[in-house]
């Protein structure tokens, strides 16, 4: 399922290109910040028995061979794998709310009639919060809300957050790719080290069969989810989307996101004196601009302060 909105942070530089050029760039895997999924992995061999011999004496014959096929699985994993990252809204209350907030809703007088065994279930159900408290989610959940996203992701807020359309840039990558790349997309799982730690065995059989790059090409569209889609827990609060695709390139690729933006916001340190160029920009796109702000912590943004459409 593609989330409604999609986030992308970046920084004033980087998101002026993307205006300017009407199009996102899907950088190749070896430039991710994750060094799980830039650096070399070795990997395991799965060996069918009637094989080991044959590997065996490749091991002791021609290491040379064995050691450019698995950098073969390397350089297929980095290069000629794209993607592009988002951050999507978070769905449930419980997953950022501290305990103490939890206790406070849960003893507040507005729910004394709700029994222990009820209050779970009712508790994720916005519909069933008063207003006020309403409020306090609409601050938190949004994708264009994360503190650190700002600061890490887009100059320590000096940068821009874009606020995609989900379905509109997925069709547009669809109907842009589609014909000449195969398209994955999904949000990031993330788990702790231990299950993080290691990959799937690479089919020794494949390699003999069709050679190094066509097996290596198998194996990550058999398991993209674990190469592609899931993290260690340290990266959880990014509730990250991605959209993957694959070609034989050594490239990035460029996807036009005419249609697909929805607001664009600056930080609350974005140079003020730069605004017009990136307004100038908006106005060709007809997409509106607005300012995020800070109040006691709390997210605070603007759509359209700067330019409506």
């Amino acid at each position: 399922m593609i989330p409604a909105e999609l986030c992308h942070y970046t920084t004033k530089e980087k998101g002026l290109k993307i205006l300017g050029s009407k199009s996102l760039k899907f950088g190749q895997i070896k430039y991710v910040n994750d060094p799980a999924e830039t650096q070399i992995v070795v990997f395991n061999m799965s060996v069918p028995d009637h094989m080991e011999e044959i590997l065996n004496h490749e091991l002791s014959t021609n290491q040379e061979k064995h050691a450019a096929d698995i950098l073969e699985y390397q350089r297929v994993r980095t290069e000629e794998w794209k993607l592009a990252c988002f951050t999507a809204s978070r769905e449930n209350p419980e997953d950022i709310l501290s305990p103490n907030v939890y206790q406070f809703v849960k003893q507040s007088h507005y729910f004394k009639n709700i029994s222990e065994k009820e209050w779970p279930e009712f508790f994720k159900n916005l519909q069933n919060w008063p207003e006020f408290m309403k409020r306090w989610i609409d601050f938190i959940l949004p994708g264009y809300c994360h503190p650190r996203m700002w600061d890490q992701y887009a100059e320590r807020h000096q940068g821009i957050c874009f606020i995609f359309d989900g379905a509109k840039l997925n069709n547009k990558i669809k109907k842009e790719m589609g014909n000449k790349s195969k398209i994955f997309q999904g949000m990031v799982s993330y788990v702790d080290f231990m299950s993080y730690y290691g990959t799937q065995s690479v089919e020794y059989e494949d390699i003999i069969k069709i050679g190094a790059t066509e097996a290596a090409r198998t194996h990550f569209f058999k398991y993209f989810n674990r190469y592609f889609l899931t993290k260690n827990l340290d990266w959880e609060r990014e509730t990250e989307f991605r959209w993957l695709i694959h070609n034989s390139t050594n490239a990035p690729e460029f996807i036009p996101i005419e249609g697909t933006l929805l607001h664009v916001l600056v930080g609350m340190n974005y140079s003020r004196e730069e605004l017009d160029d990136l307004i100038s920009l908006c106005k060709e796109l007809m997409v509106p601009v607005g300012n995020m702000s800070w109040s006691g912590g709390l997210p605070m943004p603007e759509f359209g302060r700067f330019f409506t459409p």
